[in-house]
């Protein structure tokens, strides 16, 4: 398991608004449900998988181009 901090909540949650994305659609874009990103924005989700930990990290760092 992979802990998510509350800096790593607090960036994700950072670039949604940045981006104006709602749950859902970020969700998809990361490919995770909404109900886990709505967790791991929320604190309520302290530790994650692999998979999704990596998800999380690769779309933060991803570009975008609008």
């Amino acid at each position: 398991m992979f802990e998510v901090s509350n800096d790593l909540s607090w960036q994700i949650r950072k670039k949604r608004a940045f981006r104006l994305l709602s749950i859902s659609d970020a969700a998809r874009e990361i490919g995770i449900s909404r109900q886990t990103l709505r967790k791991i924005e929320s604190g309520k989700l302290k530790k994650t998988t692999k998979t999704v930990f990596v998800k999380l990290t690769d779309w933060l760092v991803k570009e975008t181009t609008k």
